[in-house]
């Protein structure tokens, strides 16, 4: 068969721009489908390369460099037709350990390529957009001009018009830092009275903030923290160089010695908040909770541990000493303000040996806080150390970036019916219906953290914790 010549050459995207016939047109404007810019037959082999690096500063420095990585393993590039607005997959392949990657097939026309650690189906649309723990993608470019499409949400859209090779077609992925969740008991405080909160850890001295991130290591003073979820500290204060901290407070260049709580409500037994530390790449992980509790416990609590088993949640608890205790509630919360009983565990009474217990959350949540309660005969109670438990489960739904600025991104948004977000007591701040692309404008929310509610097409509904940093 004659091949004819083609008067187009390879189309690509850098940033919002599509190169075409030699000039530039914004890609947001054109109509993929139709006219001049239509798909075209090429009856030749294409190769599409390219490589996902593990840039440790997150394109900071302006460049999209570091070495190659597949994640261990776990990333794949699929590549989909975006024709007359329907998705299918019609190439997949699997990141090389030096994070390479090519695809080679007969393809015309407009694709995009899509970083994933769910490896897609041919003939299938996308499947959930999710990444093995702590990596993220943070940008992507294609050609080796040391810009990126802005965008970071792991997705390049190419045209192929030609046989010429497409090359460099890039990712960039980061690892996320940890915040580390830390419990203290101290003896009750006196009203007014201040401690700081830069010990050694003992049970009167609670110790600094901390975290760790793989590529920066140890995470602590010198660096960025937001504060969140003051609700915990139950009226209580947290200070900083003497003065009163409000939600969604920012320290840059953190110094341990100068935090400390303010216990203008010692009555309530226990006091708290959420933080967050920025590692090198401006990134911010998972939350860390500081917890302070204090009072004569009716157990000593030398051992409580929440993890997911299949579709359950187990708790694990054990006790050295027991004395007039009465049993044990089993709490469960999903923003750490509202707490539900899920049961009820007797306790031995008087013991002065080691007691286990276990407790099975058949029906547990998204992302859900657990926590004991320990009642004494005399039903004067005292709390537990407060343990998170991530469902992990692929049907459920996402959303990118978290923290978040002004837009948020939802995985598999043909799923949802609706989105509702609630500030951190409780208010309604943003209800809407999540349009085809998956983008919702957040640009009204201030920096702060957030219970965001999404209803799903089957009726089921999931709870996620989302901090905005404006």
């Amino acid at each position: 068969m004659k091949q004819h010549l083609l008067s187009c050459v390879l189309s690509l995207i850098v940033g919002p721009y599509v190169l075409l016939h030699g000039r530039a047109a914004d890609s947001s404007s054109l109509n993929l489908n139709e006219g001049k810019y239509a798909n075209r037959k090429v009856a030749a082999l294409v190769t599409i390369s390219g490589h996902v690096y593990h840039d440790s500063n997150a394109f900071n420095d302006g460049k999209l460099e570091g070495p190659g990585t597949n994640a261990s393993g776990t990333l794949y590039i699929n590549m989909f037709s975006m024709l007359n607005g329907i998705e299918i997959a019609v190439a997949t392949v699997p990141v090389n350990t030096d994070g390479s990657y090519q695809i080679s097939g007969d393809f015309s026309g407009y694709y995009q390529l899509r970083i994933n650690g769910n490896q897609a189906t041919i003939g299938q649309s996308s499947p959930l957009t999710q990444f093995s723990q702590r990596w993220t993608i943070f940008g992507e470019r294609l050609g080796l001009g040391q810009v990126t499409d802005g965008l970071g949400n792991g997705i390049l859209t190419i045209g192929v018009f030609s046989a010429q090779p497409i090359v460099d077609a890039d990712f960039g992925v980061q690892q996320y830092p940890v915040s580390h969740s830390k419990t203290f008991q101290i003896p009750e405080p006196t009203l007014n009275s201040t401690i700081i909160l830069n010990g050694t850890g003992s049970t009167q001295s609670p110790g600094p903030l901390s975290g760790d991130d793989v590529e920066d290591g140890t995470l602590g003073a010198g660096k960025t923290v937001l504060f969140s979820l003051f609700n915990n500290l139950a009226g209580n204060e947290l200070h900083y160089n003497g003065v009163k901290l409000s939600e969604g407070a920012k320290i840059v260049n953190y110094n341990p010695a100068l935090l400390a709580i303010k216990f203008t409500k010692p009555s309530s037994m226990s006091t708290g908040f959420f933080y967050q530390i920025l590692d090198n790449a401006s990134f911010y992980g998972n939350a860390g909770i500081y917890q302070i509790n204090w009072t004569v416990l009716p157990v000593t609590l030398i051992k409580f541990t929440a993890s997911q088993n299949e579709g359950a949640v187990i708790l694990d608890w054990t006790t050295s000493q027991e004395e007039n205790s009465n049993h044990f509630e089993i709490q469960r919360s999903i923003d750490g303000k509202a707490w539900q009983t899920l049961g009820s565990v007797a306790a031995s009474g008087a013991s002065n040996d080691s007691k286990h217990y276990s407790f099975k959350d058949i029906s547990p949540v998204k992302s859900g806080l657990y926590r004991l309660k320990m009642v004494d005969l005399d039903d004067t109670f005292a709390f537990s150390s407060i343990q998170t438990v991530i469902v992990r489960d692929s049907g459920n739904l996402t959303f990118f970036p978290n923290p978040a600025q002004n837009t948020l991104n939802f995985s598999n948004s043909k799923e949802i019916i609706e989105v509702k977000i609630y500030n951190n007591v409780g208010k309604l701040m943003l209800k809407t219906q999540v349009p085809t692309n998956g983008k919702i404008d957040v640009s009204a929310l201030s920096t702060g953290s957030y219970v965001v509610k999404v209803t799903s097409k089957n009726g089921s509904q999931e709870s996620l914790h989302l901090a905005v940093d404006k």
